[in-house]
């Protein structure tokens, strides 16, 4: 290889780096526990079902700003959100659940995020909970 096929190799590398470096700049990685989960457990549609409390659950989100997208990984699970708000708050799988984290300006701790989130598929158990989210 010439000396001038390295610098094209070299600054192509450059580049690459450069790139993959940008794509995960604006992802933020929490990990949040519900403190409350309540709702109502049913079986079929049609199911009045019955009031319950639920077992709080312990998930993690990654939150990416540049496409304004999160993943929610839960019981080795990965479900995606997506956000059409521009302040970036209320996320929805377009589907059967959303979260919703407090406005930024309420957080006394940016590390810290507050959130409600709620599953209404009919036929299914509803719930919402409520709980925090902690950056890693």
């Amino acid at each position: 290889m010439s000396s001038l096929d390295m610098k094209k190799l070299f600054i192509f590398i450059i580049l690459i780096c450069f790139w993959v470096n940008i794509s995960f700049a604006n992802e933020q990685v929490y990990y949040c526990v519900d403190d409350r989960v309540a709702g109502f457990e049913s079986s079929k549609i049609g199911d009045k079902g019955r009031a319950v409390n639920f077992q709080p659950s312990k998930f993690k989100v990654q939150i990416n700003g540049a496409t304004s997208s999160m993943k929610v990984i839960e019981g080795g699970n990965d479900r995606d959100f997506k956000t059409y708000n521009k302040y970036k708050f209320f996320y929805t799988n377009n589907f059967d659940e959303t979260i919703v984290f407090q406005p930024k300006s309420w957080e006394k701790d940016d590390n810290i995020k507050h959130y409600v989130r709620s599953h209404t598929l009919p036929g299914d158990s509803l719930y919402v909970s409520q709980g925090k989210c902690e950056k890693f």
